[in-house]
């Protein structure tokens, strides 16, 4: 039986020229298949998390950000509720780079805040950019 475990994510609402960036998952993720999400991810041990939220970001999308602050703490549960997943959304700028993505989604679009719920997109992501945008 595999023991339960806990990791730290992060992940980036990025912006730039006031659009938002959201990325579509791949239908082999483990979790959210086919669903709009933002970048983001795990957190390796003995990483600093804004080196890992500049990582993943630069792994998922080949973008650099600047990291402005803090949204929100989340978690959740996956794997039969063997994993929970602990995060925290930071509010980011674009610096520079073109889109380019990683094999764990197909699609990304630069949306305008109000337009995140015409997405289908969990909740808490929908919440993220609202606290950030006063919508």
């Amino acid at each position: 039986m595999r023991p339960k475990e806990i990791y730290p994510a992060l992940k980036a609402i990025i912006v730039k020229d006031r659009k938002i960036l959201i990325l579509k998952r791949a239908k082999e993720e483990d979790c959210f298949k086919e669903m709009w999400d933002i970048p983001g991810g795990k957190i390796n041990f003995g990483e600093m998390p804004e080196d890992a939220l500049k990582r993943e970001v630069k792994e998922e999308t080949g973008l650099e950000i600047e990291i402005i602050k803090p949204v929100r703490v989340w978690s959740f549960f996956k794997n039969n509720r063997k994993t929970q997943v602990v995060g925290v959304t930071m509010l980011c700028k674009y610096k520079r780079g073109k889109v380019r993505l990683s094999k764990e989604h197909t699609e990304f679009k630069w949306i305008s805040p109000e337009e995140i719920e015409d997405y289908e997109i969990h909740e808490g992501i929908k919440k993220d950019v609202k606290l950030c945008f006063n919508i």
